[in-house]
């Protein structure tokens, strides 16, 4: 699976992204003051959905306990973002890598609370590794990256903030869906005096067996159409999440946090050329701890120390060479990584404020790979890279400034890239190194709107997965330059209430220019390689609104992203990039009522996107696609009991994902659940 979906993402000509700033607020503080880690800032509280890191305006916050109301999955929930996608394959579970504003994976930022992980063997986060009940909230910032993340990676930023134990109390749910789908989640939380905790863990299992109407490889030609079944479209996950979070003292705080995930499944091809056989598994484990002094001075100074552990393991058995040739294969990788990061306000007062942030961090991976069917270990790629940065967040009457700037250095040793390919076989070393720039700008004269602006300049490193391949239908160039971008936004953001009804809304453009772009090109139906393929322009806008009404919520959003490629390359020259849906419209309603002890809500959702090229010769077209869905939720407060019931794909269309990988049918999905004590689920 693994190999099928990086040459299947293939075609995902990596872009750059954008963004802006915007601090975070809590609790129910005046509604004149923000609370930035470690300070008091006084000033207008930014409109909308507020973010707790000091970074783009462009970002959306989803939080874990409307993600457990209303939806299956993680992936499900940011798919309904504006300017984000989800490339998938197939139902429930299936591996759930995230776009943003065009992006690939790899130029997606994670981050596990405070702590930026460093992914660097190029195996994106997949979102279905992730349990809902272990989600505190989730931010996605589209464009211009925080402070804290210290670089500026060409796609977005995705931060992730798992549950803390406040009170005693557990949960569990267990659901059934179509397909032989089924699901079970526990979650339990505990204080400890000094320190509280919360741990999750969910079983997801799947037949994936659904109907699909198989063009049998012919586009323009319905007399061979089919429908038929999917097979060798199995899946098994096992997930688990632990929280833990305490303080030394009233200045000195530390936490824990561990996310890991087991998969195996079948890996069952494009619907053109499905694999009856073969199988992917892998296991991925992070660990992130962090430590927290503040009031190091009398200014009110702020030292975060974080560190994380990362490891995975994979493998794909191939054996009849479905995917190409007849292989048997594993991929090990482990890394690491430590940062410091010092906050030091320089100015805090009413009429202005300036705080001033840097970052220094290091981190190191090895990829090694392992042919089963010769017991043949091939030799470590290793990669070594130190990073450094300067931010500063500064008001001054209705303004606000964020800027940044740093740059990365970096050590990669690329043992073997592959050994049938003998021109990339070569052991190479390399030393690379990567800088960036960012300015953002705010205007709020008023407390209910704001304007924003910035621009930025970043560089990605090509990862170790794009220098070494993975073992299998993907093969490495350790020759690959750096990728490169440019990007402008404008944005407004406002929100109104006219009694009961209140109204918040933005409007966001964007533009990207980007050169040595890094992207799979085909060698072959199974086998492709990393090649650095010119330079892309890409102009999007987007555009959200909300509304509530007693009971009723209704939310609206479209995105708009054209893109080109500007390579001058002859057959390519003045194409779209593939992968790239120049339009989608969707939206959701949510009405919720409490009667007693009672709380019934029903919602549903539309989402309609416009067709994409999967080739960069826009030769072949993935067709327009409208989904729906719906579901109904009966809750009681006590006991705290709830059953759910959604139906998605509600008109049973055919459809198939970005990379022609159908999706399924029609579904249903029924979920019981129960919670006791603690929090609210």
């Amino acid at each position: 699976m693994a190999c099928a979906l990086l040459c299947l993402l293939a075609q995902l000509v990596p872009l750059a992204a954008r963004g802006d700033d915007k601090p975070g607020h809590t609790g129910d503080k005046a509604p004149d003051s923000i609370v930035l880690p470690g300070q008091r800032v006084h000033g207008k509280r930014p409109v909308g959905k507020a973010a707790e890191l000091d970074g783009g305006q462009a970002v959306d916050v989803v939080r874990g306990k409307d993600l457990r109301e209303r939806h299956a999955e993680l992936a499900e929930a940011l798919a309904q973002l504006p300017g984000v996608q989800v490339l998938r394959m197939g139902g429930i579970g299936s591996p759930a890598l995230l776009s943003v504003r065009g992006s690939s994976g790899d130029q997606v930022a994670i981050m596990l609370g405070d702590a930026v992980l460093d992914l660097a063997d190029g195996a994106p986060l997949d979102l279905a590794d992730v349990p809902l009940l272990g989600i505190e909230r989730v931010e996605v910032y589209r464009g211009l990256a925080p402070l804290q993340v210290g670089t500026q990676p060409l796609g977005g930023t995705v931060r992730l903030t798992l549950r803390q134990g406040a009170g005693n109390g557990a949960q569990a749910t267990a659901a059934l869906g179509s397909y032989g789908t089924h699901q079970a989640e526990v979650g339990v939380g505990h204080s400890f005096g000094s320190w509280d905790g919360f741990a999750g863990l969910r079983l997801l299992e799947s037949a994936g067996n659904f109907a699909y109407r198989s063009s049998g490889g012919t586009a323009f030609v319905g007399s061979d159409d089919r429908q038929q079944n999917r097979i060798n479209n199995d899946l098994h996950r096992l997930g688990g999440v632990l929280s833990a979070q305490g303080h030394w003292s009233d200045r000195a705080h530390w936490s824990l946090r561990w996310l890991g995930s087991g998969l195996e499944q079948g890996a069952p091809g494009a619907a053109v050329f499905p694999a009856l056989h073969t199988r992917f598994a892998q296991n991925r484990q992070v660990l992130v701890g962090t430590a927290t002094f503040d009031d190091l001075d009398a200014r009110g100074s702020q030292l975060l120390l974080t560190t994380h552990a990362v490891g995975r393991w994979s493998e794909v058995t191939d054996t009849l060479g479905e995917l190409g040739f007849p292989w048997h294969a594993s991929q090990q990788m482990t890394g690491g990584g430590a940062a410091a990061q010092l906050r030091l306000p320089v100015v805090n007062d009413e009429a202005a404020t300036l705080t001033g942030l840097g970052r220094l961090s290091g981190v190191a991976t090895q990829v090694q790979g392992l042919d089963l069917i010769a017991n043949q270990q091939r030799p470590a790629s290793q990669r070594r890279a130190a990073q450094g940065s300067l931010g500063a967040l500064g008001r001054l009457g209705d303004w606000q400034a964020t800027a940044s700037t740093g740059g990365e250095l970096a050590q990669q040793t690329v043992a073997d890239s592959r050994q049938y390919a003998s021109s990339y076989s070569q052991s190479r070393d390399n030393n690379r190194a990567a800088w960036h720039a960012a300015l953002a700008l705010r205007w709020q004269p008023q407390p209910q709107w704001l304007v924003d602006v910035a621009a930025r300049r970043g560089l990605r490193l090509p990862n170790l997965q794009e220098m070494f391949g993975n073992s299998a239908a993907v093969i490495g160039n350790p020759a690959l330059q750096n990728e490169q971008a440019t990007s402008l936004e404008l944005g407004t953001l406002g929100k109104t209430r006219a009694g009961p009804i209140g109204l918040t809304g933005e409007v966001r453009g964007h533009a990207t220019w980007a050169n040595n772009l890094i992207q799979l090109m085909g060698l072959g139906p199974h086998q492709a390689i990393y090649q650095n393929v010119g330079e892309a322009r890409l102009v999007g806008g987007e555009a959200s609104m909300s509304g509530d009404w007693r009971e009723l919520r209704v939310d609206v959003r479209h995105t708009t992203l054209v893109s080109r490629d500007t390579s001058g390359r002859i057959g390519y020259d003045g194409k779209a990039l593939p992968l790239r849906p120049r339009t989608r419209w969707g939206g959701t309603a949510r009405w919720q009522a409490t009667d007693g002890n009672w709380r019934p809500s029903l919602w549903f959702s539309l989402d309609w996107q416009a067709g994409s090229f999967v080739d960069a010769a826009n030769l072949v077209v993935v067709p327009a696609r409208t989904v729906a869905a719906a579901g109904v939720r009966v809750a009681t407060s006590n006991p705290s009991v709830f059953i759910d019931l959604r139906v998605d794909n509600l008109a049973n269309s055919a459809i198939y994902d970005l990379i022609g990988y159908p999706l399924a049918g029609r579904t249903v999905w029924l979920q019981l659940g129960w919670r006791g004590g603690g929090d609210a689920p």
